[in-house]
């Protein structure tokens, strides 16, 4: 059914978790990745999550993904095949930055995950 899907979708998350591990390693976080490793992974909550999808017979072209976590932005874009369960997803993980030199401007992603409120 959705091998030919065609239309658009905005699908959005409030809430969730993702491993920390996960989190540290798509920064480059090298220094404290082996601690979770040893110690054990600890879930990090993610707050949340705004994307756009557009299809055309399948194939799902991914505008943007932005995930919100409480030390890191993850920013995507990429294509996804249904039908051939082909994936080619890239994402871009940053810690936190406050000011002009923020990758989201922290006031656009508190409209993205506003309650009743989603911008795409």
């Amino acid at each position: 059914m959705l091998g030919s899907a065609d239309g658009e979708a905005a699908p959005i998350m409030e809430g969730g978790a993702a491993g920390e591990l996960a989190i540290r390693l798509m920064t480059l976080d090298l220094a404290n990745a082996p601690a979770r490793l040893i110690g054990g992974d600890r879930r990090t909550p993610i707050d949340c999550m705004v994307s756009k999808l557009n299809a055309v017979d399948g194939a799902f072209r991914i505008q943007a993904i932005v995930l919100n976590t409480p030390r890191v932005n993850v920013h995507g874009s990429g294509d996804v095949r249904i039908d051939t369960e082909a994936l080619n997803v890239t994402l871009a993980a940053f810690h936190w930055a406050r000011g002009p030199d923020a990758p989201v401007p922290l006031d656009a992603l508190e409209a993205l995950c506003a309650e009743d409120r989603v911008i795409v």
